[in-house]
C-alpha cells in the first residue's frame, strides 16, 4: 500500500485524530441545523424557541447558543438536537395542535412533572398584559418602534408568548441573552435564526440576509429582555429599522427600567438615535392593589387582614412573579388559616430575605 493511500486512511489525511472528530462534528451539527430549518420552513407552527424548550439533554439556553455556532458542537448537544428532531419528525414532540411534550418526554423530565402535577397556571388577564398587547398591536401595524418598560417578573414575556400564540405568521420573538454583549454577530444570527436564515457569514452578510427576508415578507420583531443591549447594538436595530420599515417590518422592545434610565440619561448618540424612533411607549409598573385581591381570591386565599395585605402589597412591588411564590408558599405553610402579618413577614424572610420592619 502506498503511503498516500495510508495517509488517506487515517483521519482527514494527515490531521490528527481530534482534529478530524472536530471537523466531523462540525459537519453534523451544520447538517442539523439543516434539517431545523427545514423543519421551520415546514412547519408554520413551529418556532425556534419552542424547540429550544423541547430539549432534555441540554438547556434551552444552550441549545440557542449551539444553533448561533456560540457553542461548539460537542457529542452531547450533537445527540440531544438529533432525538428533538426525530422525535418531531414521527409526531413525537410539538405535534401540530398538540402538547409541547408527550407524556414519555415529562417522565424522562422530573422538575417538568412536578411542575405538571401541580396544574397549569392561571393567567390574569390584568391591565399590564393589555397594555404590551397594545404595544404589540400597534407596532404590528404601524411604522414604529414600540418600547415597553416594566420591572422584573411583571409578566413581560409570558405576555409576549400569549400574544405570539395568534400572531405566529406575522412575528418573532428574541430573548436578548447578556452573553450577547455588544457582540454584533451574535445578535444578528439570533435575529436571523428565529427568521430561519442561514445564520453564517459576516455581520455584513447576516444584516442584508435579515434585509432580504424582511422586505420580502414583512413581520414584527420582537426583542424581550433588552435591558442588556448595549449602544453597539441598539445602533443595529436602528439600521435595521431604517432599512425594512418602509416595507412594513417594524420592532418591538421589551426592558426592564435599567433601559429607560440609560436612554435618558446618557448622552450616548447611538440611544438618543433609537430613543426619536420609539412610540408607543408603556411604562409599567405591574399590577394594582386591587388587581392583586382580584388574584390572590382566584387563588383560592380569601381571609387576609388589612394590614397584612398592604405589607404584602408592598412586598412583592408589582411583580407578578413575586406574588405568585408568595402565593405558592402561603399554601404550603398555611392552608387554610388567616393570613396575618406575620405571616406576610415569615413569607418576605423566607423568599426573599426581606426584613418587613414589623
Amino acid at each position: 500500500m502506498t503511503a498516500t493511500a495510508i495517509m488517506q486512511e487515517r483521519p482527514g489525511a494527515g490531521e490528527t485524530p481530534a482534529l478530524h472528530n472536530q471537523a466531523a462534528r462540525k459537519a453534523s451539527g451544520d447538517a442539523l441545523r439543516k434539517r431545523i430549518a427545514e423543519l421551520l420552513a415546514q412547519r408554520m407552527d413551529l418556532s425556534l424557541s419552542g424547540i429550544y424548550q423541547a430539549m432534555s439533554g441540554i438547556s434551552p439556553a444552550t441549545a440557542r447558543s449551539w444553533y448561533c455556532r456560540s457553542n461548539p458542537d460537542s457529542e452531547q448537544t450533537l445527540t440531544e438536537v438529533e432525538r428533538v428532531i426525530r422525535c418531531i419528525e414521527r409526531g413525537e414532540l410539538l405535534r401540530p395542535g398538540g402538547d409541547a411534550l408527550t407524556e414519555a418526554d415529562y417522565a424522562a423530565r422530573p422538575r417538568r412533572v412536578r411542575s405538571a402535577e401541580r396544574g397549569v397556571r392561571n393567567y390574569y388577564d390584568l391591565a399590564t398584559p393589555r397594555a404590551i398587547w397594545d404595544v404589540l398591536d400597534y407596532a404590528l401595524e404601524h411604522e414604529s418602534i414600540g418600547l415597553v418598560i416594566a420591572n422584573y417578573g411583571v409578566g413581560k414575556t409570558e405576555a409576549v408568548a400569549r400574544w405570539m400564540a395568534k400572531h405566529r405568521d406575522e412575528a418573532v420573538s428574541i430573548e436578548v441573552i447578556s452573553l450577547m454583549g455588544g457582540h454584533r454577530v451574535e445578535f444578528l444570527r439570533a435575529i436571523a435564526g428565529e427568521l430561519g436564515l442561514d445564520i453564517g457569514g459576516t455581520s455584513m452578510a447576516l444584516f442584508r440576509r435579515i434585509v432580504a427576508d424582511l422586505r420580502a415578507t414583512p413581520r414584527l420583531i420582537i426583542l424581550d429582555q433588552a435591558e442588556s443591549l448595549t449602544p453597539r447594538l441598539f445602533a443595529v436595530v436602528r439600521e435595521l429599522w431604517d432599512a425594512v420599515r418602509l416595507a412594513g417590518a417594524n420592532f418591538a422592545v421589551l426592558a426592564a427600567p435599567d433601559l429607560w434610565l440609560r436612554m435618558h440619561g446618557s448622552r450616548s448618540q447611538q440611544l438618543g438615535a433609537i430613543r426619536s424612533r420609539t412610540w408607543p411607549t408603556a411604562v409599567l409598573s405591574g399590577f394594582t392593589r386591587e388587581e392583586m385581591a382580584y388574584v390572590v381570591r382566584q387563588e383560592g386565599i380569601s381571609e387576609v387582614d388589612d394590614e397584612a395585605f398592604t405589607l404584602w402589597h408592598k412586598a412583592v412591588g408589582g411583580s407578578m412573579r413575586t406574588l405568585l411564590a408568595s402565593i405558592d408558599l402561603i399554601r404550603s405553610k398555611h392552608a387554610g388559616r388567616k393570613v396575618t402579618e406575620k405571616t406576610i413577614a415569615g413569607v418576605a424572610g423566607f423568599l426573599w430575605g426581606m426584613k418587613t420592619g414589623r
